[in-house]
């Protein structure tokens, strides 16, 4: 996980504070351009709960579509 935030910090990605520390210490957060995201995202979440019951709702009226 550590080279995965490591490879994405950078000034639009994640924001990487390192702390002159023994044992090293370093601690990652979201950018002001991520956080930004975060209402798309709690939409799209909302959307797809919402889409999984009426797929669901829908397959148990008509087994055999699966579109």
């Amino acid at each position: 996980m550590r080279i995965c935030l490591k490879n994405m910090a950078g000034p639009d990605l994640v924001k990487c504070t390192v702390y002159a520390e023994v044992p090293p210490h370093v601690e990652y957060g979201l950018t002001e351009a991520e956080e930004s995201l975060n209402p798309l995202l709690v939409a799209l979440k909302n959307w797809e709960e919402t889409y999984t019951i009426i797929l669901r709702e829908t397959r148990a009226v008509n087994p055999g579509n699966e579109t």
